[in-house]
């Protein structure tokens, strides 16, 4: 086998390491692409079964309503569920009557 110089040698290292760098890249875009379909099938799960909670029970589907009613400023979010579009004056803070929903990750 014949021997390699320096200057080839080093261009084959440089080499490994940019593809070593690019998998790297492509590895943590990866993980990224599935957390955020991890938490897509999160919420989606959670406003399945609020859903389901809220069918059934008239003053639960009340209460969402008045949250969303606060919680919601896009026109668009707000005409998913045939709220008003918002104005200024009648963007108000969440009922006193309502809990504050907080989200506690787990660890």
């Amino acid at each position: 086998m014949p021997k390699l110089d320096d200057e080839t040698l080093r261009k084959r290292f440089e080499k490994a390491k940019a593809d070593w760098a690019e998998r790297q890249k492509a590895n943590r875009a990866q993980k990224r692409r599935e957390k955020a379909q991890e938490d897509a099938r999160r919420r989606t799960l959670i406003g399945e079964m609020v859903l389901a909670h809220v069918k059934d029970n008239p003053p639960e589907h009340d209460r969402l309503m008045k949250r969303l009613e606060a919680y919601l400023k896009d026109p668009k979010d707000r005409a998913l569920f045939d709220l008003t579009p918002k104005t200024a004056t009648s963007d108000s803070a969440v009922s006193e009557d309502l809990p504050t929903l907080v989200h506690t990750p787990r660890k």
